[in-house]
């Protein structure tokens, strides 16, 4: 298969126009349900979900901020390497059926996000990182990427797929080292990714 190459990586500082909102004001916001969060320290975390949403909070969640992410799509994961370097992962419905994943990433600790490989990657549920060079997206798979898993070994330079069956989609995965890791997927699926390929479990019912 043809790696896929992603356009280098250079973000542009916006300023944020967002009003704060409290931790039990977020129930009444009109956003759609919020899909993962992850927190970098002790006090600063973010929170992805529909709509673009992307929350950010530098009190341990006492106070939230609504970050503009510059995407209408489901963001279902969200990965920091550190405070400054972080992913975003996700989907969008497409009109003529099936989704096409977003990819967004910061270097500038989340104060402006780019998206990158636009319209090049089949759905999204998952960005993980083993360290700063290995990361791993999970997502659908297509006639055109069967496994819907692609590594990275240069920060997210550059992805490519990881071969493996045809599956319908991967929900979930934890990446302990760069050599490889377990997935959870749709349809009682499990699978590994060893010695750069994946591998795929149906369990019983």
């Amino acid at each position: 298969m043809r790696p896929v190459s992603a356009i280098p990586v250079l973000l542009f500082a916006a300023t944020i126009f967002a009003a704060p909102a409290r931790a039990g004001e977020l129930r009444n916001f009109e956003d759609a349900a919020l899909h993962a969060v992850q927190f970098v320290d002790k006090t600063e975390g973010w929170a992805v979900g529909d709509d673009g949403v992307v929350w950010h909070t530098i009190d341990a969640g006492k106070v939230w901020e609504r970050v503009p992410s510059g995407v209408r799509a489901s963001l279902r994961s969200v990965c920091f390497l550190n405070p400054y370097f972080g992913w975003i992962a996700g989907r969008e419905e497409l009109a003529e059926g099936g989704s096409a994943g977003v990819l967004l990433c910061t270097q500038d600790g989340g104060l402006t996000w780019k998206r990158v490989l636009a319209n090049t990657l089949p759905g999204l549920n998952a960005v993980r990182f083993a360290d700063e060079k290995t990361g791993y997206l999970l997502g659908d798979g297509s006639d055109q990427y069967p496994s819907g898993l692609f590594v990275t070994s240069d920060g997210g330079r550059n992805w490519q797929p990881v071969p493996g069956p045809r599956v319908p989609s991967w929900l979930a995965g934890d990446f302990s080292d760069g050599k490889g890791g377990a997935l959870a997927g749709a349809w009682n699926r499990l699978g590994t990714i060893r010695n750069g390929k994946a591998f795929t479990v149906d369990m019983d019912s």
